[in-house]
């Protein structure tokens, strides 16, 4: 339920079973959010099954409903994320910007499956310009009218199928989502909110910046790093 004095909301998902590192790792995301004093609503949902054909459309259906629901800044942390200072400087970026994203090293041309260009109207050389964003901590400021345009179109990639392909494909799969020697694998959720940011001319903030892997302890020691990355333990 929606608190009457928050506008803010951080969203996460774990669509796996019981005993998976994906709800250890929930567990522990919330845990470290609630010792760095944050007081935004947790919009935490857990399911062992996921409700559309693959978990990251859930993903994306999880952070609709919080728009839905009249939150205007929204922040997404996967299960593998975990808090190590206070969330001040991420909303307030995410107040001033207007959104939050960071690279993940690579561009769109090799993670977007045709069909996924398709929907949005880009061509894979377009795309071949527009860096991917990581879809592990993004935030998005729905007060704004590209906001609320930017989780419409995500959204939308539900009912056209854009979300959907093969993260880890062999090469007949490669194949049947595009024969462009460029095109890798589809990354679902990430590779549609890449799209979408790339239609808004989002500039996109390096890994570092707010968001550090775990074993990257220089940058744990960068007072920036708000965000560790670990999953999978």
């Amino acid at each position: 339920m929606k608190s009457m004095e928050s506008n803010k909301a951080i969203v996460n998902i774990a669509v796996a079973s019981e005993n998976s590192w994906y709800h250890s790792g929930q567990k522990r995301l919330l845990e470290s959010l609630k010792n760095q004093g944050e007081n935004a609503d947790f919009l935490f949902e857990r399911h062992e099954h996921p409700k559309f054909l693959t978990p990251y459309a859930d993903k994306i259906h999880a952070i609709y409903q919080a728009y839905k629901k009249g939150y205007t800044k929204i922040l997404y942390l996967d299960c593998s994320i975990q808090a190590v200072r206070p969330l001040d400087d991420i909303w307030a970026y995410i107040n001033e910007n207007g959104y939050y994203l960071y690279e993940s090293g690579y561009n769109c041309a090799q993670t977007c499956n045709d069909k996924s260009l398709n929907a949005y109207g880009i061509t894979r050389d377009e795309a071949q310009s527009i860096y991917e964003c990581a879809s592990n901590v993004f935030g998005i400021d729905c007060e704004t009218q590209r906001g609320k345009d930017f989780v419409e179109k995500i959204f939308a990639s539900i009912s056209t199928g854009a979300v959907y392909g093969h993260k880890f494909p062999n090469e007949e799969q490669r194949l049947q989502e595009s024969q462009d020697t460029r095109f890798l694998h589809h990354r679902q959720d990430q590779s549609v909110i890449s799209l979408v940011a790339g239609l808004y001319k989002f500039s996109l903030e390096r890994e570092g910046h707010f968001v550090s892997r775990w074993e990257n302890a220089e940058h744990t020691m960068n007072e920036n790093v708000i965000f560790t990355l670990k999953g999978g333990y």
